[in-house]
């Protein structure tokens, strides 16, 4: 970690006009209040708060690499104390032997100076304090900062792999059960495994593709969507109906990539699979307050003993909105006179 004094020219300009400011102030107390020569205040002025200038970003060093330890209190204050009475015995020092240099015989401008000694000491001790403890708050700020990044970066990590471990409980759920298919329609119709084995893989390229994005669009992921049902369909043929109304102005709006697949296979498995008569899903899309509003229906038969499920789907959108949006109630689910209604609230960035 650099001086943040050299290291920052606003803190840099700042410090200088500071210490011009003081010379200012000294200059014109000793020229107008107590009565000295123009010249001795001039030097006097210049000279102790450059030294001052050249100590006070001296001091970071041993202050950076001088910490207070828990344990050893009073040796820590201790050593503070000495590195402030090692610096005020240096400025006293060096801006005495100076001035005396400068002033030569000047009897009465000597004898203000060593008069003053004592008030110069004081002076400068609590303008010493004042920096070492502007500089341990600069310290503390920059690990305070450094921490919060560090928090946030394990945070981000964090969140990532949660996101990827619920994404990969969706992609091998429905392959399996694809490839379980494809295996029963080789032996029954091999032209509708082919075909399913192409829609297949453009289903998995698509899934591919998004692994490592964490978002895409209203188009492409209902384009995804229509290309899984295609290959539902040539599993459930006229048992399967699906529709489509989502407004063109929403399609360019983005939500979580493979957030629409478990609703979509969950209604299948509970709407569909049992089912001797077709089954509607369908999916309406609008963009509403600040939200884009996706509104799924699946109609089921009552009178069929409900599929049983891990409950993976519902609960990884669940889990998933709440890791990438920080929002609870975004999704809602209810059931009415033999219609299942999904709402998906996604809010618009």
């Amino acid at each position: 970690m650099i001086n943040p004094i050299t290291g920052n020219k606003a803190y840099f300009l700042a410090y200088m006009l500071i210490c011009i400011i003081f010379g200012m102030i000294q200059a014109s107390i000793e020229f107008f209040i107590f009565d000295t020569s123009l010249d001795f205040a001039l030097a006097d002025s210049i000279i102790y708060n450059f030294l001052f200038f050249i100590l006070g970003i001296a001091i970071w060093f041993p202050v950076r690499y001088m910490s207070f330890s828990e344990k050893r209190v009073m040796s820590s204050i201790l050593n503070h104390l000495l590195l402030g009475g090692v610096m005020l015995v240096i400025w006293i020092g060096s801006g005495y032997f100076l001035i005396k240099l400068v002033i030569g015989g000047d009897a009465l401008s000597l004898q203000f100076l060593e008069q003053s000694m004592p008030y110069r000491s004081v002076l400068g001790a609590l303008i010493l304090v004042l920096m070492i403890l502007l500089y341990y708050l600069m310290v503390y700020s920059e690990n305070l900062k450094q921490k919060i990044n560090n928090e946030a970066s394990l945070k981000t990590l964090v969140r990532e792999a949660e996101l990827n471990a619920l994404k990969a409980q969706i992609n091998p759920h429905f392959l399996f059960n694809s490839l379980n298919s494809i295996s029963s329609l080789t032996i029954r119709d091999p032209t509708k495994a082919r075909k399913m084995i192409i829609e297949l893989s453009d289903f998995l390229r698509y899934s591919l593709k998004h692994k490592e994005v964490e978002e895409t669009s209203v188009e492409e992921e209902i384009q995804n969507i229509t290309r899984y049902l295609e290959i539902e369909k040539i599993r459930f043929e006229g048992r399967l109906i699906f529709e489509m109304d989502v407004p063109k102005d929403c399609g360019k709006l983005r939500l979580p990539n493979m957030i629409l697949q478990p609703l979509f296979e969950n209604a299948i498995k509970h709407g569909v699979y049992e089912s001797l008569e077709p089954i509607t899903i369908s999916l309406k899309g609008e963009c509403n307050a600040g939200f884009l509003i996706l509104t799924m229906i699946n109609d089921f038969d009552p009178g069929l003993p409900p599929k049983k499920g891990n409950g993976i789907g519902l609960r990884n959108i669940r889990s998933r909105l709440k890791l990438i949006y920080g929002k609870d109630g975004l999704i809602e689910t209810s059931e009415t006179n033999q219609i299942f209604k999904v709402v998906l609230r996604i809010p618009i960035k």
